[in-house]
């Protein structure tokens, strides 16, 4: 306790919340939101966790507000379209384990096909 999985979800969310408008941005958004309600669902913690992990990402925002680093555009660019590859990545690797976890037998033959193996 707290879940630092939402602490730094809250504070994606807090980040992002100024690309609300744009697609990426709410997809973003959306995809931090959902992110406790995962936590609790695949048991990896308690809704208490949960809500000092968000009222720890919510101090951590307030109390880091206003400051700035200078960085290069590039480097910046850089990194925003890096975390967007990595979340995308997420979000689909958490769709895989989702289906596994939902019929791990059938996946257990699907990927015995695969491999060619009875």
């Amino acid at each position: 306790m707290p879940s630092l999985h939402n602490t730094f979800a809250t504070i994606n969310i807090i980040t992002l919340w100024k690309y609300r408008k744009r697609l990426g941005g709410k997809a973003l958004i959306l995809i931090n939101t959902l992110i406790p309600f995962a936590t609790v669902f695949l048991g990896h913690h308690w809704v208490y966790d949960v809500l000092t992990g968000i009222l720890l990402g919510a101090a951590v925002s307030k109390a880091s507000w206003g400051w700035s680093i200078n960085i290069s555009e590039r480097i910046y660019r850089l990194e925003v379209s890096s975390l967007q590859r990595v979340t995308v990545f997420n979000l689909l690797l958490a769709l895989i384990v989702l289906v596994v976890a939902a019929n791990p037998q059938r996946a257990l033959e699907v990927i015995g096909g695969m491999l060619g193996t009875p």
